[in-house]
C-alpha cells in the first residue's frame, strides 16, 4: 500500500481561512478553536505536527484487517484534519472495495476539510459535527480509527470513551489508535514550557516567511497565532500501557495489538510538550470488540 500524498500546500491556507468562520465556540467561555484548527496544518508544514500520517504503515494495515461481508463500515472518530482520512482511502485503494466512511468531529473545520480532502479524491463520506460520547449510529461500524485522541480527554474519561466505542461496533470490529507514551512522571496535563513555546512561534514564522508567495499570509499574524496555540493547547498524558490497556478491556475489548514505537531521539529529548514528535514515542493499540 502506497503512503498518501497530503496538498498541505493547499489545505493551510484553507484552513487558516474558514477556521475563524466555522469553528466551535466553547459554550462556557464563547472561545473559538480556530487557533488550533487554523493554524494545524502550517504545524504540518514544519514538521512539529503529528498525525495519521507518521503512523500510516499501522494504520493502512489495521483498517484492512476487519474482513466482514459487504461494504467496511469506517468510522473517523475525531481529527484536526484528513490526515486519518487519507490512511482510510489508501489502505482499500486498488483492493476493488469502497468503504463507506463516516467522519465525526465536534468542530465544523476539520470537517470542512475531509469533505474537501474527500472529494479531491473522488470519494463520497458522511460527516458528523457532535461530540463523540453523544453519538449514535443506525448501524455498527466495521472499524473505528482515531489518532492521538485519548489526549484530548481527561482520564476519567477514557472509560466513558471505550465504552461508546464498543458501542458503536459489531462484534468483532475494531478500535485502531495510537497515543503518545509519556514519562512514568509526566504530570496529567501537558502543556508548552516557555522554550518549547518559542521553538514553536520561530519555526512558524520562519516557514510563514519563506513560503509567503504560495501561503499569501501575513506571517506575523500566523506567528501570532503560534503563540496563543502554545499558550491553550494541552493533551492528557498516556503514561503507561495499562493507562490504556485497562479501560478497553473494562470496556469489553480483547487487545489483538499493543506495542510501543522505540524510542527516537530529538532535538528536544527529554522536554514534554503537546508536539515535538520527533523525540517522542507512540502506543499503538488494535482492540477487537469481543
Amino acid at each position: 500500500m502506497i503512503p498518501p500524498e497530503e496538498p498541505l500546500l493547499e489545505s493551510a491556507p484553507l484552513a487558516w481561512k474558514i477556521a475563524p468562520q466555522l469553528c466551535r465556540k466553547d459554550p462556557a467561555t464563547g472561545e473559538s478553536c480556530w487557533w488550533s484548527h487554523g493554524l494545524w496544518q502550517f504545524l504540518r508544514l514544519t514538521g512539529l505536527g503529528s498525525t495519521a500520517a507518521h503512523r500510516g504503515d499501522f494504520y493502512r494495515r489495521a483498517i484492512r484487517i476487519p474482513g466482514s461481508t459487504g461494504t467496511p463500515r469506517v468510522l473517523v472518530s475525531g481529527t484536526a484534519d484528513y490526515a486519518m482520512l487519507a490512511q482510510v482511502i489508501a489502505a482499500f485503494d486498488g483492493s476493488g472495495t469502497r468503504p463507506e466512511i463516516t467522519v465525526l468531529d465536534i468542530c465544523e473545520t476539520p470537517l470542512h476539510l475531509n469533505r474537501w480532502y474527500a472529494e479531491r479524491s473522488g470519494y463520497a463520506i458522511d460527516t458528523v459535527c457532535r461530540d463523540i460520547l453523544a453519538y449514535e449510529a443506525s448501524r455498527p461500524f466495521d472499524i473505528v480509527c482515531t489518532d492521538s485522541f485519548l489526549g484530548r480527554f481527561p482520564h476519567t474519561r477514557w472509560p466513558v470513551l471505550a465504552e461508546k466505542w464498543h458501542s458503536l461496533l459489531r462484534p468483532g470490529g475494531l478500535v485502531a489508535t495510537a497515543s503518545r507514551l509519556r514519562k512514568g512522571n509526566a504530570p496529567a496535563t501537558i502543556g508548552f514550557p516557555e522554550t518549547r513555546a518559542k521553538a514553536l512561534h520561530d519555526a512558524i514564522l520562519d516557514l510563514a516567511e519563506k513560503k509567503r508567495h504560495l501561503l499569501k499570509i501575513e506571517p506575523g499574524d500566523l506567528a501570532r497565532c503560534a503563540e496563543l496555540y502554545a499558550s491553550r493547547h494541552v493533551n492528557h498524558a498516556v503514561r503507561s500501557v495499562d493507562d490504556v490497556r485497562m479501560p478497553f478491556e473494562a470496556a469489553g475489548f480483547e487487545l489483538a495489538e499493543l506495542a510501543v514505537t522505540p524510542h527516537e531521539a530529538g532535538a528536544g529529548e527529554g522536554i514534554e510538550s503537546p508536539s515535538f514528535p520527533s523525540d517522542a514515542r507512540f502506543l499503538k493499540m488494535i482492540a477487537r470488540r469481543r
